[in-house]
C-alpha cells in the first residue's frame, strides 16, 4: 500500500467519526507504513462505523487495499456490533432470554440456552456490520472531497492534531489551524 492509501484509510476513520459527532484527537502516519487515528466520545454505533471507514475508503476511492491493514478494524467493528446486539436484547435478564429459557425443553441446559442466545447476537452483529458498511460507503461518497483533502494534508505532514483535523473536516482551514501540524510524536 502507498502512503496515499494509508492516508485515505486514516482520513476516512476521522471524517466518519466527526460526521457522526465524535471528536478526533489526532491522526498520524508511522514510519512502519501503518497509521493511527485516535478518536474519543463515540457510542458503540459510531465506533462501529468509524472502524469500518478505513476499508470502505478503498472501495469509494477505487484503491487497491490489503485487507490485512483493516483486520484490527474489523475485529473492533464486530466487538462493537456484538455489544450493540447484546444491548438490544438487554442482557441475560431480557424478555427474549427469559422467553428462550421458558420455551426450552426440560432437558435443555442453561448453557445451551445461553449458547443459543450468543449465536443470535453473533448473527445480529453480522447484520449490523453489513448495514454499517453500506452507510459508511454512502457517507464517504458524500464527503469524498473532505476525505481526499484531509488525506493530502496527512500525506504531507504525517501528523495532524485534533484541532487541525476538525478545521479541515469542518471547512475552517485558516492559517492558525496549521499550528502544531508538524508536531513530532
Amino acid at each position: 500500500m502507498s502512503v496515499l492509501d494509508i492516508a485515505l484509510h486514516e482520513s476516512a476513520h476521522a471524517v466518519v467519526a466527526i460526521a457522526l459527532g465524535a471528536r478526533v484527537k489526532r491522526v498520524s502516519l508511522r514510519d512502519d507504513g501503518s497509521g493511527l487515528t485516535e478518536i474519543e466520545g463515540m457510542s458503540p454505533r459510531v465506533a462501529l462505523r468509524a472502524a469500518l471507514a478505513g476499508q470502505a475508503a478503498s472501495v469509494v476511492f477505487k484503491r487497491e487495499a490489503d485487507i490485512r491493514t483493516s483486520e484490527g478494524d474489523y475485529i473492533r467493528a464486530f466487538r462493537h456490533a456484538v455489544a450493540i446486539a447484546v444491548d438490544e436484547d438487554r442482557g441475560l435478564g431480557s424478555e427474549s432470554f427469559c422467553a428462550a429459557a421458558t420455551n426450552a425443553a426440560a432437558d435443555t441446559s442453561p448453557d445451551e440456552v445461553t449458547e443459543a442466545l450468543a449465536a443470535r447476537w453473533v448473527r445480529r452483529a453480522h447484520e449490523l456490520v453489513g448495514e454499517g458498511e453500506s452507510e459508511v460507503r454512502e457517507l464517504l461518497g458524500r464527503h469524498r472531497l473532505t476525505v481526499r483533502t484531509l488525506a493530502g494534508h496527512l500525506e504531507q505532514w504525517r501528523f495532524l492534531d485534533g484541532r487541525a483535523v476538525h478545521a479541515i473536516v469542518e471547512g475552517r482551514q485558516q492559517a492558525e489551524a496549521y499550528e502544531g501540524w508538524r508536531k513530532v510524536e
